[in-house]
This record gives structure tokens, C-alpha cells and sequence, in this order.
């Protein structure tokens, strides 16, 4: 009886640290500080750091941003950091999941991230060897980029025929080799993958080479980890030094970045193409060393020279998308403005942005390695507008380019005094630039009246059009209208605007919403 009583008592004492624990993970206070906008803690790793407002950032939209992963409708954030004028403004962490090849969904241990935690780069990677091969190529431990691959790689001369042996370094840096590669054909759990095969095999170099070739050199941009990998093996074969040591010497230590981790496909065969780790830090100081053109802190890491080329379109991919050296082009249109971001981004979620217009590098890390990354969505909705406070429309070009022909909702709709979504909002459809216009009447039970017109595409052969509809109301603050295609719209009474996608089995795009007054 005894015994029963004290094991009763023990688990009562663990039931009320448990609530006590549970309690304080979820009291109003500990919420507050998770959503709070704070200036990021200076360290002896060189940074300087601002607060936000200093920096002259919309610290509403980035508390939002906070709010939105927070409420998990961005999963899967394991940190966002953002530079401004060279100086480091914003820095937040959440607890999230390591990456681990061999666990679920990839999700291995799990981990309480700070600005101390090294974080895996997945394809990140790729353009941290790029800028490796710029170092060689201004030290003349290579001769160009349109050095011949073959030169470095003799004794497999009898792998370079078919075409093969006009393969440059080029070639491998714009993954334009014309090299037959699986890799984003065939999932990375599946051994069959020619990423994993170059763990498998004996010789991965030759692995690669012996790949037939299935497009002339130069000529068709497709994704392989192979061809970079080979870049990793002619710096190494150029320099006569193994990659994570050249790193070391010619990077990372003029940059103070003290924390990095390799993975290695055997003892002389550095890993290039992906799983580098470093802290999200040091990723924006790569960021920061690309945006001011190869100096850090004043002093020259790689010449500007190979920075411009390395992040000018040198190949057109799908959907008329740029590629530079292992570096993406992609542009954000919000309103009238557009701006074009370097960027490196790797599986999971993980990039370095970076955008010459608003002085700025943005960090993001994450663990989505089987979901959706929702990262260009929080650029998109709220990072590049935290950052540029001029955001604004052609209200009466919009109503111009998509007029509309019924305004019966309009008798309904209110102010944005209300904070509602009953109204009368603008915007534009990011990438053609398509302006909309969408009235919003006040709810029926599950049914919300709405007008919307948009603009013609006529390089899509899409006339413009208005239509009078009701919308499917899918919580307080979202509803959707099924046209030819789905779109949906959430409202954000924080900010008061409307957050619009729309989506076909083809296409995934937004647009930011805005009344007039």
C-alpha cells in the first residue's frame, strides 16, 4: 500500500512538471518573445548587427512572418536570417528536424537551432564550389572555364569520345554537359539514383564519364550533381590540394568561417555537389561576399570578374529561367517592381538570397525534403516587403488592364477600417505581370459573393475577362473560386491584405492584394 502510494505520488510529481513544462512552452510570454523582432547577438564572428528598424525593415510584416511559421502555415523553417547593408538585422531559429539520409522522411534528430548549429546546405553546396573554382581560375591553378575536361583527367582519355571530349569546365558549371544523368528523374532514396550510385561505385569519376552523352555540350541545361562533382575533382587536380583543405585556405578562413563539415564519397574524393554544413552565418557571409562582388570586409576573396559571370544567365532553363555557375536567377515582380536574386538553394528548403536592388542577403534553412518549401512564398508575401517600404500599385491601370463588369457586390463591401476581407482589392499576378481585380461581398454562411477580372496574356493566347461568382469559404479568412483554374485567397487582418495563389498542374503563382484607400 505503501509502494502504491509513492509510485502514485511519483507520478503525480512528473504529471505536474509535465504541465508545469507544457504550460511555460505555451504561455502568453513565451509566445511573445517567439514572435518578438529582436536585434541579432553580436559575436566575435564578424558581424555587425542592427535591429531591424534601424536598418529601416517593416518589422510588422516580419513579426508576421514569425506569426506564420509559428502557426506552421510555413512549415518545416529551421531559421531565416536577414542581411542589410552589410550588416546582420534579423536572425531567428525553431526547433526542427537534422537531416539524416537514412531516416524518415529524412528527418533525423531533433534539434533546438541557434546561430552556434551547423545546418546541412543539401545543393547549396553546388555554388560554394563555384566560388571555389573562381579562386583556382584567378590563381591560375586552372586556365578557364573553357579548359577541356579531359586535360585533367588522362588516365581515362578512352571515356572521352562520342562528343565527350569538347566537354569544357563550362559545360560542367552551367550543367549543360549534355552527360545522360537521372538524378531528378529517379527519388534520392532510391539507390538507383546516379547522385547515390557515386557512393556505390569504385570510381566515381569514372562513373560519370562513361555516362553517354544525349545533348551536344552547351546546348540543353539539365540538373547533375555528377558535373559538379567533377568541377570539385579538376580544382583539386589543379591546385594539388584536396577540396575541403583548398576551401579551408582560400574561403572559409579569410572569410572567419570556423565551423564546416564535408561529407566525403571516399578518402580523396571530396562530396561538392551537397551535404556541406555550416552555420546559417557563414552561409550569409557567403551571400555577402557574392552581393559586394568577391570582398569581404574589404578585402578580396575572388575576383568581381568571376562573380559577374558566375551569376549572369549563361544558360536558359525550363520556363525561361536563368542559370549562371551553380547559381539560380530568379526575379520577385511585386507591383511595379521587379527585382532579380542570385540565389543558392538546396533540397529541404535551404537558400542563399541575394538581392543587389535592396543591398540585402536573406538566409533561410529548413527540413521540407518531402514537402513543400514554402521559401519564395515568405519572400514573396513578406521578406522582400519588410525590406522595401515602396510597394506599391497602379490602381487605375489595373482597373484599366482588367475592368470589370459587374459591380453588383460592390453595394456590400466595406472599408479596411473593419479589417476584413469585404472590399475592393488590387494586385498583380507575379511573373507575366497579370493585374486583377477581386470585390468581395460579406458572407453567406459558407458562400462569400465575389467579382474578379483579370488581364489578358496574349504571349498565352489568355484574353481577359470578369466574372461574378461565389467563393468556397475555407476558414475565417480564406475562400477560393474554381475557374478554369483553382485560386485561393487568404486574408491577413495584421496586415491587411489579401494573400492570392493560384495553381494548375502547370503553374504556381501569387500575387499580393491591396485596397486603394
Amino acid at each position: 500500500m505503501n509502494t502504491s502510494k509513492l509510485e502514485l505520488s511519483k507520478y503525480a510529481a512528473v504529471l505536474i512538471l509535465s504541465l508545469l513544462v507544457f504550460g511555460c512552452a505555451r504561455n502568453p510570454e513565451s509566445l511573445k518573445d517567439r514572435l518578438s523582432v529582436k536585434t541579432p547577438i553580436k559575436t566575435d564572428d564578424g558581424w555587425i548587427t542592427r535591429s531591424a528598424a534601424a536598418a529601416g525593415s517593416d518589422t510588422l510584416k516580419l513579426r508576421n512572418l514569425l506569426r506564420r511559421v509559428e502557426e506552421r502555415e510555413y512549415p518545416g523553417i529551421d531559421g531565416i536570417l536577414i542581411v542589410k547593408d552589410g550588416e546582420l538585422v534579423f536572425e531567428k531559429y525553431f526547433p526542427g528536424y537534422d537531416y539524416e539520409y537514412t531516416a524518415k522522411d529524412f528527418k533525423g534528430r531533433y534539434t533546438d537551432y541557434d546561430y552556434r548549429t551547423v545546418h546541412n546546405l543539401a545543393s547549396v553546396t553546388k555554388s560554394v564550389t563555384a566560388i571555389l573554382c573562381g579562386i583556382a581560375v584567378d590563381k591560375k591553378m586552372l586556365h578557364g572555364v573553357d579548359d577541356r575536361v579531359s586535360a585533367y583527367f588522362p588516365e581515362v582519355e578512352s571515356l572521352f569520345t562520342g562528343g565527350k571530349e569538347r566537354l569544357t569546365v563550362e559545360h560542367l558549371l552551367t550543367m549543360s554537359s549534355g552527360l545522360d544523368w537521372n538524378e531528378q528523374n529517379v527519388f534520392y532514396s532510391n539507390r538507383a539514383n546516379d547522385i547515390i550510385q557515386l557512393f556505390l561505385v569504385r570510381a566515381p569519376v569514372n562513373y560519370i564519364l562513361s555516362k553517354p552523352l544525349i545533348n551536344e555540350p552547351g546546348t540543353k541545361w539539365y540538373y547533375n550533381g555528377g558535373g559538379t562533382n567533377l568541377v570539385g575533382q579538376v580544382i583539386q587536380r589543379g591546385s594539388g590540394m584536396r577540396l575541403d583543405y583548398f576551401a579551408d585556405k582560400y574561403l572559409f578562413d579569410p572569410l572567419g568561417i570556423r565551423s564546416s563539415k564535408w561529407v566525403y564519397i571516399n578518402r580523396d574524393f571530396v562530396y561538392c555537389s551537397g551535404d556541406l554544413r555550416l552555420r546559417p552565418r557563414d552561409m550569409a557571409k557567403l551571400g555577402q561576399l557574392v552581393l559586394d562582388k568577391g570582398t569581404w570586409k574589404g578585402s578580396r576573396v575572388v575576383s568581381a570578374e568571376w562573380v559577374e559571370r558566375m551569376t549572369q544567365k549563361q544558360v536558359t532553363m525550363p520556363h525561361d529561367e536563368g542559370y549562371g555557375y551553380q547559381w539560380w536567377l530568379v526575379p520577385y515582380r511585386l507591383g511595379p517592381r521587379s527585382f532579380e536574386t542570385f540565389q543558392a538553394t538546396g533540397w529541404g528548403g535551404q537558400k542563399i538570397i541575394v538581392i543587389p536592388d535592396l543591398r540585402s542577403v536573406v538566409v533561410i534553412t529548413g527540413s521540407n525534403y518531402t514537402g513543400h518549401d514554402p521559401g519564395n512564398d515568405m519572400m514573396y508575401n513578406y521578406i522582400i516587403p519588410a525590406l522595401d517600404g515602396d510597394f506599391r500599385y497602379d490602381f487605375a491601370g489595373i482597373r484599366n488592364a482588367a475592368p470589370l463588369t459587374d459591380t453588383t457586390v460592390a453595394a456590400s463591401t466595406v472599408t479596411s477600417a473593419s479589417r476584413n476581407a469585404e472590399g475592393h482589392w488590387y494586385g498583380e499576378w507575379e511573373g507575366h505581370v497579370q493585374p486583377l481585380q477581386l470585390l468581395v461581398g460579406r458572407a453567406g454562411g459558407s458562400k462569400i459573393p465575389v467579382s474578379y477580372s483579370w488581364a489578358p496574356l496574349p504571349e498565352f493566347d489568355i484574353n481577359g475577362g470578369s466574372v461574378r461568382t461565389e467563393a468556397a469559404a475555407d476558414s475565417s479568412n480564406a475562400f477560393s473560386i474554381a475557374l478554369r483554374d483553382t485560386f485561393r485567397f487568404r486574408y491577413d487582418p495584421v496586415e491587411d491584405v489579401i494573400l492570392a495563389n493560384m495553381r494548375n498542374e502547370h503553374v504556381f503563382i501569387k500575387a499580393v492584394l491591396r485596397r486603394e484607400n
